[in-house]
């Protein structure tokens, strides 16, 4: 129903303000403990379905950006949230950690765990699903990757230090 509102101006009665954004810098700064400023005025708004490179060369700072986004590190300065949600406050962490992941370079930084389903399980376990839920969820996951059965497969590494991947289960 259109009309004239009460700030005067003309329009519909039910005008909503717009979604917040999904991600959002403010003048983000951030120094590690050493003292090294790794970031700096960061302002950065990304709208539901934009698709954002984060480009640079290494040392830029695109990872620490990164692990801003679902608070693995804190800012120094500035503010992020993510759908409107601030990044600072301890009940919002859980909510957007469910949100955004991150998937790191190094397989040995994100793989850590004993056993293929014990590494499945670690992200969900730690949202705190119920046991009944984490395992459903790692054997819908093993399945649409093709790898049930591997549940109780060791994660090895070779001689050389590189990731050999999990070994395939004996009959």
């Amino acid at each position: 129903m259109s009309g004239v509102r009460s700030d005067g101006g003309v329009g519909t009665e039910q005008e909503h303000p717009p979604a917040p954004a999904v991600i959002e810098l403010d003048d983000l700064g951030f120094s590690y403990p050493d003292g090294h400023r790794a970031l700096e005025g960061i302002t950065l708004r990304i709208e539901a379905g934009e698709r954002v490179a984060i480009l640079g060369p290494n040392g830029a700072g695109k990872s620490t950006l990164c692990l801003h986004l679902n608070g693995i590190l804190e800012a120094t300065e500035g503010t992020v949230s993510v759908c409107g949600l601030p990044i600072f406050r301890a009940d919002d962490v859980k909510e957007i950690r469910r949100r955004v992941g991150v998937v790191f370079q190094d397989p040995d930084d994100m793989l850590f765990m004993p056993t293929v389903e014990a590494d499945v399980a670690f992200g969900p376990s730690n949202l705190g699903l119920p046991e009944e839920e984490v395992r459903a969820r790692v054997e819908r996951a093993l399945l649409a990757v093709g790898m049930g059965g591997w549940e109780a497969a060791p994660r090895t590494t070779s001689p050389s230090g590189r990731k050999s991947g999990p070994q395939p289960p004996r009959s």
